[in-house]
């Protein structure tokens, strides 16, 4: 009588009800594995919620009931089969996983790996290199959940691994970066020069270790702000930019001078113009006229607030005195580079 109720509940309108089923379904823990083996065989509206709960619960009956949803003809289904086998982590799916890494569907494709990871076997090493060793355009999610993968199965001391992971520390999508060197950290991989040491505390946010290396980090952080979109990310922005602001070189002027312009938000701005007075405190004389040039015409910004109430419009509306007060201001920075640029006889 529990299961039927239980199954009715499953399939409820009500978010409420379901959850609720569901908890008490993975409570009862072992007792639930055979009437949930059962939905998976005869409940195709049931199916993939059944193997979801088999994973919550992580019993090894079913793991061969699950490895043959990994040839259903949905993909919701293989996709929540393999994510089930992963979190079940039993190594009689590891051959199974890997053929689902070739599936069709992007996302199952991207289960498989990470079940691969969470399994931990070292015969997955192999196919998941293989991943990596095929990339599209542009790194696509499966072959970042096959870096992180490898990253999780450790150890494998495999030097095709770190020759396809290393150069993806400098691709064009932070993201990458990220989860590239949160890999290469489970792997234990150790960068051969300053400049791999720049990259991956770059993509670790390792913002001691940047500083440290002084001007090494530099050509790192410049390339970094030329080419790769960072405007979605103030999170990151706002504690790389100081970073740079410590290392103090003038090649970060520019950069430094573009995000206080341009900059997502003011508080983005506000950072990156403190960091480039910091800069240009120490670096004035060295840095290009050209880069001189595009601080010394940036724009203070302003914000215009209501005063006090001076009557109302014709639309009833009242009319206020407007404030301007400067929001953020360049006069500093400004002043510091027109004034190397008068010593070196240029208008500025």
């Amino acid at each position: 009588m529990f299961w039927w109720t239980m199954r009715s509940k499953l399939k409820s309108k009500d978010w409420r009800t379901i959850v609720e089923a569901e908890k008490k379904i993975v409570n009862s823990g072992a007792r639930a594995v055979k009437p949930l083996i059962a939905l998976l065989k005869n409940d195709s509206d049931l199916r993939w919620k059944a193997s979801e709960l088999l994973g919550e619960i992580g019993d090894t009956r079913a793991v061969k009931p699950l490895i043959a949803l990994l040839e259903h003809a949905d993909s919701d289904v293989r996709e929540k089969a393999a994510r089930s086998l992963g979190k079940i982590g039993d190594t009689q799916a590891v051959e199974p996983l890997v053929t689902a890494l070739s599936d069709q569907n992007s996302g199952v494709r991207e289960q498989a790996a990470e079940a691969l990871g969470e399994i931990g076997d070292a015969r997955a090493v192999g196919p998941l290199v293989e991943v990596l060793q095929n990339p599209p355009t542009k790194y696509g999610p499966s072959h970042l959940v096959a870096a992180e993968a490898l990253g999780k199965i450790g150890g494998t001391g495999d030097a095709r691994v770190m020759g396809l992971l290393v150069p993806m520390l400098e691709d064009h999508s932070l993201y990458v970066r990220e989860k590239v060197a949160k890999a290469l950290k489970l792997l234990g991989w150790h960068p051969a020069n300053n400049t791999q040491r720049a990259l991956f505390a770059i993509g670790y946010g390792a913002w001691d270790d940047l500083l440290s290396l002084g001007e090494a980090a530099v050509e790192p952080l410049v390339t970094l702000f030329t080419t790769v979109e960072l405007s979605h990310r103030e999170d990151f922005v706002v504690k790389v930019v100081p970073a740079m602001g410590g290392i103090g070189d003038a090649r970060v002027v520019k950069p430094l001078a573009d995000i206080a312009a341009y900059g997502c938000n003011r508080h983005v701005r506000e950072v990156a113009a403190k960091s480039l007075q910091q800069v240009l405190n120490r670096t004035v004389e060295e840095t290009t006229s050209e880069d001189l040039h595009i601080v010394a015409n940036l724009t203070d910004e302003y914000t215009i607030e209501h005063g006090r109430r001076l009557g109302v419009g014709i639309d009833g509306e009242g009319i206020y005195e407007e404030i301007t007060r400067t929001a953020l201001s360049f006069s500093e920075v400004r002043q510091l580079a027109r004034q190397e640029l008068n010593r070196r006889g240029e208008e500025a």
